[in-house]
């Protein structure tokens, strides 16, 4: 998918006012809204995502990123309830000893005073 058709997608679930995700909605009903839209389905997404070279970002509303965090480690969808993120948090999937068969949170719920440390500093000439 191109950022047009990101950008495209974004615009739809927000047309009208209306957020991405209310807190009461389930599992079954974002997946309904958002196999409407083309958007893949967790289990699809984490195996495209598996499947790509390199590091990938995604941006995500909390309820996703809680629900991609729970599937990326075998949890159910459930349990993504137990994973808070404050907004603009920053949360990183991957896995551990940078073996594909253990996939692990390297990150959760870091917000900008807590990651400066993480990012390296660029070389000073």
């Amino acid at each position: 998918m191109n950022s047009q058709g990101l950008l495209d997608i974004a615009r739809t679930l927000v047309a009208g006012d209306k957020g991405l995700l209310a807190m009461d909605e389930s599992n079954p009903t974002c997946n309904k809204r958002f196999a409407k839209w083309g958007i893949p389905q967790t289990e699809d997404f984490i195996a495209r995502l598996r499947a790509l070279d390199g590091n990938v970002a995604v941006f995500s509303h909390s309820h996703l990123g809680r629900v991609l965090a729970a599937r990326w480690i075998g949890l159910s969808v459930e349990q993504a309830q137990h994973f808070l993120l404050s907004t603009a948090s920053v949360s990183i999937l991957g896995y551990e000893h940078n073996l594909a068969e253990t996939s692990a949170i390297v990150l959760w719920n870091a917000v900008s005073n807590e990651i400066v440390d993480l990012v390296p500093s660029p070389a000073l000439n």
